[in-house]
């Protein structure tokens, strides 16, 4: 069984959440964003797959998690609001709430936005997501230097 997932439930064929530990909801905060920003354009290429790696290597997540754990959280996510699009953004968004003000809203933002450039270009509607991602984690347009530029 996987050791990484969203926070919000997946039916009982989806991975568990990670155990309890300071880096759980980093960790599922920088899953839920990306799956979000890679949603928005309608699916994730592997260049995404790979910064979202990238994000897990850069904050010591890697260990913890593996590969195969981070990807597989990543494609459970991106079916689920594939699927269950109303209903699936409303618990990430709900998620991302959660971490609102908390240390790791600030890196998940920063990682967000490096799933977003991932193929070079910010889309219109990977720009919007952003937007939100910032706005639920309480990192709106009054701190635009809250996410840096390169991550």
């Amino acid at each position: 069984m996987s050791r990484l997932s969203s926070k919000y439930e997946h039916p009982p064929e989806r991975p568990a959440p990670p155990q309890d530990g300071p880096d759980r909801e980093l960790a599922s905060g920088i899953i839920c964003a990306a799956a979000l920003v890679a949603w928005s354009d309608g699916r994730a290429d592997p260049t995404e797959r790979r910064h979202l790696l990238g994000v897990f290597h850069q904050h010591g997540l890697a260990e913890r998690y593996g590969r195969r754990d981070v990807l597989a959280a990543f494609n459970n996510t991106m079916a689920d609001l594939r699927v269950r699009q109303f209903e699936a953004f409303q618990a990430a968004v709900s998620q991302l709430d959660r971490l609102a003000g908390t240390p790791h809203a600030g890196p998940i933002a920063a990682a967000a936005r490096r799933i977003a450039l991932a193929d070079g270009v910010i889309w219109p509607q990977e720009a919007a997501m952003l937007q939100i991602v910032q706005d639920r984690l309480g990192l709106g347009r009054s701190r635009p230097s809250a996410v840096p530029a390169n991550p």
